[in-house]
């Protein structure tokens, strides 16, 4: 599934923002051992330190910290920050965001599909009842 997900030929959205919006994800469900493994991922994806910090930053609420480096990416973090919590705090505005990057069904398809697998990684760890470093 990570194989598949983080294929750049196949990518609409690219790797880079995926494992930005995984750093977002594991912030948010407060998961030490996703942000371990999204690090990982993050060197494969060309997604630097201060990418990944920012990621956090973000994923916390400070908006000007979005370490996207386009509308569209932006766009896809700000989807994926309000898609992580529990209920999921998708609005209008998320919506306004994305209909302003022009971000179509597609890539909205592929953020969702990729923090399904997001979760359900973090599940596993929590059955497996692996420490929380």
């Amino acid at each position: 599934m990570l194989r598949e997900n983080l294929d750049p030929e196949s990518s609409v959205i690219g790797t880079a923002p995926k494992v930005m919006a995984g750093a977002i994800f594991a912030a948010v469900v407060q998961s030490d051992p996703l942000l371990d493994d999204v690090r990982a991922l993050a060197r494969l994806a060309g997604v630097d330190e201060d990418g990944l910090k920012g990621a956090v930053v973000f994923a916390g609420g400070d908006d000007s910290a979005n370490p996207a480096e386009d509308p569209s990416g932006a766009a896809m973090l700000t989807l994926a920050r309000a898609a992580s919590y529990s209920p999921a705090r998708i609005d209008e505005s998320t919506v306004a965001t994305c209909r302003a990057a022009d971000v179509g069904a597609p890539a909205i398809v592929e953020m969702a599909a990729w923090l399904s697998v997001l979760q359900m990684l973090h599940r596993l760890t929590c059955y497996l009842n692996l420490p929380n470093r």
